[in-house]
């Protein structure tokens, strides 16, 4: 797995590669518990990145509703669900 010390600098893609990597290495019962917990850390790290990236993009998407206007997705948005 790349060690990566800045993940803010990663792309989505990257870092969910990483990520990805993590979880493999983590599946590996031969690796000892420092090297499964240094996996952990990584991973845990790489998927802090890509919940923010993914939380910054759901601010931005935006939808057209029932009246054919714009609405904007977001924690705070008023849109029907239902749609």
């Amino acid at each position: 797995m790349a060690d990566t010390s800045d993940k803010s600098l990663l792309s989505f893609e990257d870092a969910l590669s990483g990520l990805e990597d993590a979880v493999s290495a983590l599946k590996d019962k031969s690796a000892t518990l420092e090297e499964a917990l240094k996996n952990y850390e990584e991973g845990m790290a790489y998927y802090a990145h890509c919940e923010e990236m993914l939380n910054k993009v759901q601010q931005r998407i935006v939808f057209l509703g029932k009246d054919g206007t714009p609405q904007e997705v977001g924690k705070d948005a008023n849109y029907d669900e239902n749609f």
